[in-house]
């Protein structure tokens, strides 16, 4: 817990994803999705996550964001 937010993070490479959420949300629902966020990510860029390739092909990782975020919802 950092600042009454739950963070959870995982760090690829030159990249470190986050999922934030507030002290009443649960960690491993936080968790759920940024592993499920991290593996899309992975199958569309085919394994090759990395800063250049994630930048190339930034409308491809937003669009998995948005499929999982709705209005701030999860």
């Amino acid at each position: 817990m950092f600042d009454e937010v739950v963070v959870c993070y995982k760090f690829i490479g030159d990249l470190m994803f986050y999922v934030t959420g507030s002290q009443d949300e649960n960690e491993l629902i936080l968790h759920t999705v940024l592993v499920a966020f991290y593996e899309s990510v992975t199958l569309l860029l085919r394994g090759a996550v990395e800063k250049k390739t994630v930048l190339e092909n930034l409308d491809l990782v937003l669009l998995a964001m948005d499929e999982i975020v709705d209005k701030g919802w999860l």
